[in-house]
């Protein structure tokens, strides 16, 4: 680009332009839009996908272009994996979500304005309320497929939601809501160990699923860290007492294991269908993402629990609902209404939610039901999904600081090398490198700047608990 040429755009584009030059450096192809079209469909209007840094945005990407749908993904992140697919048609940027979400409001209403009819599906519980927030404003420029903001205030308030459960019989963790530090001393008196983790995570800008607690001085400390964390003032006013944190009691899931039902139902309470999966591995151990994940045959009783559970709620489309199996008991632990991590698992098996919740935000119900009668040719033999760059980069990381063995971790690091066509990756594609090169630097860079967070996610509660889960792991991906 001549300087002539660089006279009429500001910094921020200049600067956008020359990280995508140096990252097409890195994956060693161009990355032009012209090259990125999978199928052209002019039927298909366009999707508008924003937090490119989760890998169900990812997923949905890919499945949405497969479909000849053109994607659209908005960031601030220049190395947002999503936003380096070649399945991606468009880039914008976008506010970023910590700024809170007037900015993003304010950008998605102009944003629709120049592009009326675009659909948009919450890829983050942020968006999520924001579009349950101003459903009757976006709905002027998007399609959406979106409940009502009390439903949505009812999943992504854990108080509310595990309320739901007992009055329909749906087993939940012993959980607290100690509101004053005397509550939280006599809560310590009852359970040894525990977790705090937030009531919503919606624009929670520490960002943190839970945080373990012994005794009864480190409990305190905790609970006041999650107290006196910052959360958007606009979600205070329509969850009261949202910035008070729950302590609840800590069942180790690394021999339990934790059950995964996703799947979507639509605005009429029908059930288009479910699949099930089981994590094998999430970090940091104790309360943290999901980064390998197994086939599972979801028992029936516990999809009938979270079809009871949406109909109760009036929650329509995508969803991901966790259950902690504790001895013979199925417990609930959270409810997902939007995008999810493993997503691309289910798509890969055939569920492909992000199309089904496409074709009713576009008003073709009866598609997406004959879509679940004859699903897409997924792939059968496929039985587990990790993210290959995180599991890889820890494990190797975690070995060095002695958290886990180096006899274990060289068993996972074999393992994950090792090609297997029943395994699906987060983010590691042949035909589509971009996401992975991305993925790559971002996780090298988020470990020299937040070395403290790094190590707590791949400190173990126990030597015992890291030879288990790498021995599980191994085991079980084989």
């Amino acid at each position: 680009m001549s300087r002539h040429e660089n006279s009429g755009l500001d910094r921020r584009t200049l600067t956008t332009r020359r990280a995508y030059a140096h990252i097409e450096l890195l994956v060693g192809r161009p990355l032009s839009t012209k090259r990125f079209v999978i199928r052209k469909n002019t039927s298909h209007g366009p999707a508008l996908l924003l937090m490119p840094q989760y890998t169900g945005t990812l997923a949905a990407a890919r499945c949405l272009a497969a479909h000849g749908v053109p994607v659209v993904v908005a960031s601030s992140d220049l190395l947002a994996p999503a936003l380096w697919s070649r399945y991606v048609s468009t880039r914008k940027i976008c506010p970023n979500f910590l700024h809170g979400p007037l900015p993003v409001l304010e950008w998605l209403m102009r944003y629709g304005k120049s592009a009326p009819g675009t659909v948009l599906y919450p890829t983050c519980d942020e968006l999520a309320w924001i579009v349950a927030r101003h459903r009757d404003d976006l709905a002027e420029w998007y399609q959406l497929y979106s409940p009502s903001l009390e439903t949505l205030r009812a999943v992504l308030d854990k108080r509310e939601l595990y309320a739901a459960c007992s009055a329909l019989g749906i087993g939940v963790p012993q959980t607290w809501y100690p509101e004053t530090e005397a509550d939280v001393k006599w809560v310590a008196r009852q359970v040894p160990v525990c977790l705090v983790k937030p009531r919503t995570q919606v624009f929670f800008n520490a960002h943190a699923k839970g945080s373990l607690a012994k005794g009864p001085e480190e409990l305190l400390r905790v609970w006041r860290d999650y107290r006196f964390g910052e959360i958007a003032p606009e979600i205070l006013l329509d969850m009261r007492d949202g910035h008070v944190p729950m302590v609840q009691e800590y069942i180790s899931g690394v021999s339990q294991g934790v059950w995964s039902v996703s799947g979507f139902i639509d605005q009429s309470g029908h059930l288009l269908g479910t699949i099930g999966s089981r994590k094998l591995l999430q970090l940091p151990r104790e309360a943290g993402v999901g980064v390998c994940f197994k086939t599972a045959e979801v028992p029936r009783h516990l999809v009938d629990q979270v079809e009871a559970l949406c109909r109760k709620l009036g929650y329509y489309g995508v969803f991901e609902v966790e259950f902690l199996r504790s001895g013979e008991q199925h417990l609930l632990i959270d409810f997902n209404p939007r995008y999810f991590g493993q997503m691309g698992f289910d798509i890969a098996r055939g569920m492909e939610l992000p199309w089904l919740a496409y074709l009713c935000a576009t008003g073709q119900e009866h598609v997406a039901a004959e879509e679940t009668l004859h699903p897409s040719s997924g792939q059968p033999e496929v039985n587990c999904f990790r993210d290959g760059v995180n599991l890889r980069w820890k494990l190797l990381a975690a070995a060095i600081a002695g958290a886990v063995s180096a006899r274990d971790a060289k068993r996972c690091l074999n393992c994950l090398s090792s090609p297997h066509p029943s395994h699906v990756d987060a983010y590691l594609m042949r035909s589509d490198p971009g996401p992975g090169a991305a993925a790559i630097a971002v996780t090298l860079w988020r470990t020299l700047r937040y070395p403290r967070g790094f190590w707590k996610s791949i400190r173990p509660v126990s030597p015992e608990h890291a030879s288990e889960a790498s021995a599980q792991y191994c085991a079980e991906a084989e």
